[in-house]
């Protein structure tokens, strides 16, 4: 048994330090990282709310549940954003999301409010080649090496209504437009300070690409 000597580090009797222990010999051993991609998160947590609620569903009609996910319609102010975004070639539009590639693909094909505006983004990005979800500081160095901005992420905007979006994105350097479309203000508490809030809060998505120009000077 260590005594506390050899706990804390303290010269021994013969004057000598006692190493710290080696972690090059005994390196930590933690739990494998298990990562899921979100068609299959999204699936368990529909399980998981029909089991709370003491409900089933064949698995044929939960297939059919899962398939309208990708069909969602689009918030009322996102038609005049994504209409503004086809006559301003100088922004470079990009659809970020913790779902997969595939999911991002059939909502925008099967979506009846976004599929005719699908054209308008020039890039897909997804969490899966990071096996991260947001808001972990990877996955928005992985979007900003992928739109050709590593080191300038200053330059990259990024548009939400979730506050874990914007404080995570505002971790690695990335600006932000925080969509308050409740109009209470901001109320994340999760990083104190700037550092925490987003650039810019807009009430809707038809005022995002005014006021990142106003906050810009442009």
């Amino acid at each position: 048994m260590a005594t506390k000597q050899h706990e804390y580090g303290l010269p021994t009797q013969s004057s000598k330090p006692t190493p710290p222990p080696s972690t090059a010999t005994n390196p930590p051993t933690h739990p494998p990282d298990k990562y899921e991609p979100f068609s299959s998160v999204t699936r368990n947590a529909l399980s998981h709310a029909l089991a709370e609620s003491s409900a089933t569903l064949a698995p044929a009609d939960m297939d059919a549940l899962m398939a309208a996910y990708d069909t969602l319609s689009l918030f009322p102010d996102a038609g005049p954003l994504l209409a503004h975004l086809e006559s301003a070639p100088h922004i470079h539009p990009v659809i970020f999301s913790n779902g997969t590639a595939a999911m991002i693909a059939g909502s925008l094909a099967q979506s009846a409010d976004l599929a005719p505006h699908a054209h308008v983004f020039r890039q897909v990005v997804v969490v899966e080649p990071v096996e991260r979800f947001k808001p972990c500081a990877e996955v928005y160095r992985y979007l900003c090496g992928e739109v050709g901005k590593r080191g300038r992420e200053g330059e990259v905007w990024l548009v939400s209504s979730n506050p874990f979006d914007v404080v995570g994105a505002k971790a690695v350097g990335i600006r932000t437009c925080w969509v308050d479309r409740s109009g209470v203000g901001w109320a994340d508490r999760l990083v104190v300070g700037s550092e925490g809030r987003p650039d810019l809060v807009v009430k809707g998505l038809d005022e995002v690409v005014g006021g990142i120009e106003g906050w810009m000077g442009t």
